[in-house]
């Protein structure tokens, strides 16, 4: 612990300025590149001014270091009311962040083995050693194989010492530089661990007994909520202690600047790819000759047939670090075809060549909707195109796919097209303009507010098994003249004739349209 005073002496040789109007007294200290919203008063919050919040919505008197890389608020200088907040000022801005948190910390009083730790990593990264010799250093603390992976996964640098690894997954990673697929394939089905992935302030303890023999000990490093690293301990040689993992979070934060300037370890994946795609997906009306221009230049060819598939995470995390490693196995699936992502979701554009074959009928159809199905994915595909200028009327087709499919259809299905859905769409745009009751039958509507279950769910079994009685009977699990009773019943009742083939059209764009309305029963109708 350490109170706010004890911070300002400690940084009273440097230039500061200070307001402190209650001595803290403060647990810990977080260091922050992006601005936040809640605030803990046994915190001291240490922010370059250039992030710092807009405002600071808080009954408590909040404690705060500000590096003054710009103006500082007037809100925080000028607040002279009763629960105004503790700050210093750190005017020098040639202080390295570093050194900075290396001070804070010892302030704070930690463990001697950490502050070792941190004055040895301090002076390797002053005499510019490399990132394999910080993670080698690491190691002669930690006792146990230590590895440091980008956000694609791949093996950027590790050191084992003389330890005989023969943990599965670990031997893999370290003699491919990729994950063992099953255990790839675990760790992004498990939610939890994919939500701490996600926080620069949490330790991820994971252990897959199908692949592991030792728990792994992996500190997320983020940038932008994006992880651009992972280090992980493997736990083979000793359990790690609190003052253990101390070490490891230190670590994460001591090197993260060096991550940012390594072109390894980017914090977002963007090419010249991903550049004229968004443009098109964004743009309602897309420079022909500037599009034609840039597809030119990345020997792009625009004439062939097209599929778009957009693929959501099902998950609803909103994990990009999830997205951005699919994605670069979706892209080996698919060496042949642009995979992008766009709004947190992947978007493919198949090269479906000059064939008109169904995009179900690929060859690696089977390899993909296993991939769907492992990592929780949604997966709407568009109607063939063969013009960039439309790609993003298909973005959108794959996107109301996904939509009408899920409220339309069995939730448990992954793949979703747009061509089963057409109907379907042209009542929705139908729907955006006009009244429910503009296309709903009045015999129908009159069915409905009868209150009469068993009819209306045999009608609308009916209807979606287009008039096939026996096909009917068998999803309704009735018997075949019980639902001959039922459908003359309904005619006799309600006028209508079921033998009509343009009014069973009509009834099937009336059911479209209830679905569509999410209506699905019958209370609802009453406001049409």
């Amino acid at each position: 612990m350490a109170t706010i005073d004890e911070i300002k002496n400690k940084l009273s040789s440097y230039n500061i300025s200070s307001s402190i109007h209650e001595n803290c007294e403060l647990i810990d200290f977080r260091y922050l590149s992006k601005k936040i919203s809640n605030f803990n008063p046994y915190r001291l919050y240490i922010f370059k001014a250039s992030n710092f919040p807009d405002e600071i919505i808080t009954h408590h008197r909040i404690n705060f270091l500000i590096i003054k890389d710009t103006t500082i608020p007037d809100f925080i200088i000028n607040n002279n009311s009763k629960n105004s907040h503790n700050y210093i000022i750190l005017n020098d801005n040639n202080l390295p962040i570093y050194k900075l948190i290396y001070i804070i910390q010892d302030t704070f009083d930690i463990n001697t083995s950490l502050l070792a730790f941190q004055k040895d990593i301090i002076n390797a990264i002053g005499s510019s050693k490399s990132i394999d010799e910080i993670i080698k250093l690491s190691f002669s603390y930690l006792k146990n194989p230590i590895i440091l992976l980008n956000s694609m996964y791949h093996t950027c640098s590790y050191y084992i010492g003389d330890t005989i690894i023969d943990d599965p997954s670990w031997k893999y990673q370290l003699e491919i530089g990729i994950p063992h697929p099953t255990y790839s394939l675990l760790y992004n089905q498990n939610t939890d661990n994919r939500k701490l992935g996600e926080s620069n302030d949490e330790i991820i303890t994971t252990f897959f007994p199908e692949v592991m023999k030792c728990k792994e000990i992996t500190i997320p490093i983020t940038h932008n909520n994006f992880t651009i690293a992972r280090i992980s301990i493997l736990e083979c040689n000793k359990i790690l202690n609190s003052s253990d993992l101390e070490i490891v979070k230190t670590l994460g934060k001591l090197i993260y600047p060096l991550l940012l300037l390594d072109k390894r370890f980017p914090s977002q994946n963007y090419s010249d790819f991903d550049s004229i795609i968004t443009y098109l997906l964004r743009t309602n009306n897309p420079n022909k000759v500037l599009v034609m221009n840039s597809l030119s230049s990345l020997n792009i060819n625009y004439s062939n047939n097209m599929y778009l598939l957009v693929l959501k995470d099902n998950d609803n995390v909103n994990s990009k670090t999830k997205m951005a490693y699919i994605k670069q196995y979706i892209s080996s699936l698919f060496p042949n075809s642009i995979v992008t992502i766009f709004k947190n979701d992947i978007v493919v554009i198949f090269n479906n060549k000059n064939s008109y074959e169904r995009f179900s009928s690929i060859k690696i159809f089977d390899d993909f909707v296993n991939a769907v199905e492992n990592y929780t994915l949604k997966v709407g595909v568009s109607k063939l195109f063969n013009d960039f200028l439309n790609l993003k009327n298909a973005y959108e087709q794959a996107l109301k796919s996904i939509y009408f499919g899920k409220i339309l259809e069995d939730k448990d299905e992954s793949i979703y097209y747009f061509d089963n859905y057409v109907i379907f769409n042209l009542v929705h745009s139908f729907l955006d303009k006009e009244d429910l009751n503009n296309i709903l039958d009045s015999k129908l509507k009159k069915l409905i507010l009868d209150n009469n279950n068993d009819l209306y769910y045999t009608l609308n079994s009916y209807i979606q098994c287009e008039g096939d009685i026996k096909q009917t009977a068998f999803k309704l699990n009735i018997h075949y003249n019980t639902l001959k009773y039922r459908l003359q019943k309904i005619e006799d009742l309600y006028n209508m004739d079921l033998n009509d083939t343009n009014y069973l059209v009509k009834l099937k764009l009336c059911f479209i349209a209830l679905a569509t309305k999410k209506l699905g029963g019958f209370g609802d109708v009453h406001n049409y």
